[in-house]
């Protein structure tokens, strides 16, 4: 009788099934385990989402025109936002992923860049979060988070 391939993934699985449940493999115990595991699911889920709560971005479109309300530099408008816009757009957001994405968006855009127009880029940082992100717990996180950075990076000179 030759042996049926099974996944690692699925063999990871049904031991740790066994496991839970102590049992040999009987049907009941795995759906008992199954059950545990579950919960255990729905138990992490809600403390995630307790702990941090999520945005929906705006659009592209919408991104840009709320930052040229706080930035009329035409260079900005024209180069920096949209660059922006494509890092946030639509996306799922806690108040940290906001700043790691504007973040990552002056990266990308200063590439090459002396290191003092990145400098200049997080003076505007709080300006852009308050502008984009209309929950305000989440824009109370994200400015939180972009001041506890900005006084370790002050500690870290003195």
């Amino acid at each position: 009788m030759s042996e049926k391939y099974v996944p690692e993934e699925i063999m990871a699985e049904a031991e740790r099934m066994q496991e839970i449940v102590g049992g040999k493999g009987e049907t009941e115990d795995y759906l008992k385990a199954a059950k545990i595991i579950e919960q255990e699911s729905t138990d992490a889920s809600a403390v995630e989402k307790k702990d941090s709560k999520i945005v929906i971005m705006p659009g592209k479109e919408e991104i840009i025109s709320r930052l040229s309300e706080v930035e009329s530099d035409p260079y900005m408008q024209e180069r920096l936002f949209p660059v922006i816009a494509n890092q946030l757009a639509g996306k799922e957001l806690v108040g940290m992923g906001v700043v790691m994405g504007i973040e990552f968006a002056f990266y990308d855009f200063a590439e090459g860049m002396p290191p003092a127009i990145v400098g200049l880029l997080h003076m505007n940082i709080k300006k852009y979060v308050e502008a984009l992100v209309d929950d305000e717990e989440v824009k109370s996180e994200a400015c939180k988070m972009i001041d506890e950075v900005n006084e370790s990076l002050k500690k870290d000179k003195e």
